[in-house]
């Protein structure tokens, strides 16, 4: 269902770009329920508060009419209303989605003092924009993202050192392999988290470079001397984000690097988190006819049609999100590529999958490690069973009796149901002394003489 449009005072309007003459944003385009987040026209209201304070610094308004519009920007930044936002499928440089931003700026300014239509704009364009997605791209990943991913990395840190003398059986191919620690699983699982975390905060550091008061192009063309630095200067005040100018605003509006950057990244982090969730889901399966290794956690979420029955809610939840994030980085990096020449034409659908991407897995990261992962206690019956049927020890007497002899063994154990120190004595190739020296599980966890 589509919203009605918004209404605004008689006689408001937000005239063409000043650049361009391009059309403003006036007529709303009623396409689809995605509406821009939040965040992304916060940002832009602090934006234009920042602009309006760098006009009035360099001459180009009254200092009555910069500080008016600054107070506003602000008042909206903090005020937002459902009824500004529109269908995120506008215009490809983002003036349809921030038009009712603007006009609610210049109605809150016009209390103050007296500003024209496109004051709220001057010396801004489509860099206003893709600004503000930086900006609100920092604030969520910083606010949100990486505060959850150090959660999920503290946690599995505490479970990598707890378990690190439970000995349980690898697998490969999802077939048994050499043994390992339960501690040494999970520390694998903490550095791809890690990994994803120093990803993450390379890309953000992509996104401080601001093209805010470069113009249409990014030439910086009709803009006064020292406009950019001053308006990025304060957005950094008003936003708490450590901005810097873009070092060359053209390359930026044409092709949108950063926030391509930013989604990969996140795709990135997405990819690891499933294979995290997907993991453990597995050693959490049965409790009786799964692998049932790991016990998990008592989420309260229970089967309606069966009694007893606990399903790993979060770790579906968090798999759900992460194949989102990883289908959405296809149209990113599509979008990232087009707008041809000096202009993107995708800016809004850009904003709108960082945003989304970053706000699904902070939520998703959070629930999985608090009722997913936090719980979770070994079996500690289950793993030393396992480890005592495996006929993969026989990797311990390879170097000893030769591969072909060793895989002989262990073929004779599976098809026999031979225990394999029992089907190794039965070769002849090895005695019980011989045997009981060199398979040793608890030997088997690292480099040879470690």
């Amino acid at each position: 269902m589509t919203s009605a449009p918004p209404q605004y005072s008689h006689g408001m309007e937000i005239g063409p770009c000043v650049y361009c003459g391009s059309a403003a944003g006036a007529r709303p385009l009623h396409i689809g329920w995605e509406a821009p987040p939040a965040t992304l026209l916060s940002s832009l209201a602090l934006v234009r508060g920042a602009a309006a304070h760098a006009n009035g610094a360099c001459g180009a308004l009254s200092a009555q009419a910069a500080s008016a519009i600054e107070e506003a920007a602000l008042e909206v930044s903090f005020t937002l209303s459902d009824q500004w936002r529109r269908s995120v499928w506008q215009d490809g440089a983002g003036a349809g989605l921030a038009y009712p931003v603007d006009i609610a700026i210049a109605q809150a300014a016009r209390r103050r003092a007296e500003i024209s239509a496109m004051d709220v704009r001057r010396h801004q364009c489509a860099d206003a924009f893709l600004t503000a997605a930086h900006a609100a791209a920092l604030l969520t990943c910083e606010r949100d993202l990486l505060p959850a991913v150090d959660e999920l990395s503290c946690v599995l840190e505490t479970k990598a050192s707890a378990w690190s003398g439970v000995i349980k059986i690898g697998r490969t191919h999802l077939q048994d392999a050499a043994p390992l620690t339960l501690g040494q699983e999970m520390s694998g699982y903490l550095q791809q988290a890690r990994n994803g975390h120093a990803r993450l905060r390379a890309a953000a550091e992509a996104l401080r470079h601001a093209p805010l008061g470069q113009g249409c192009l990014g030439t910086g063309s009709g803009v006064p001397a020292g406009f950019s630095d001053r308006a990025v200067a304060r957005l950094c005040d008003l936003t708490g984000l450590r901005l810097k100018p873009a070092p060359l605003a053209l390359a930026d509006l044409a092709g949108p690097g950063a926030l391509a950057f930013m989604h990969a990244a996140l795709a990135a982090l997405a990819a690891a988190l499933f294979k995290i969730s997907s993991d453990v889901s597995l050693l959490a399966s049965g409790p009786r006819a799964g692998f049932n290794e790991l016990r998990g956690a008592e989420s309260g979420l229970v089967c309606a049609s069966q009694p007893g029955k606990s399903n790993p809610d979060a770790a579906e939840a968090l798999a759900q999100v992460c194949v989102l994030v990883m289908g959405a980085d296809s149209a990113v990096a599509v979008a990232a590529s087009q707008g041809h020449f000096e202009r993107n034409a995708f800016l809004p659908l850009l904003a709108f999958n960082v945003l989304r991407s970053t706000r699904l897995l902070a939520d998703a990261v959070r629930v999985f490690t608090r009722m997913g992962l936090a719980g979770l206690e070994p079996r500690t019956d289950v793993l030393a069973r396992n480890v005592a049927h495996s006929v993969m020890l026989v990797t311990a007497l390879a170097p000893h009796i030769g591969y072909d002899s060793a895989a002989r063994i262990a073929r004779n154990a599976y098809r026999r149901n031979l225990s394999l120190r029992e089907a190794a004595l039965a070769s002849g190739l090895v005695d019980a002394a011989t045997f009981d020296r060199l398979v040793r599980p608890e030997r088997m966890l690292g480099p040879e003489g470690s």
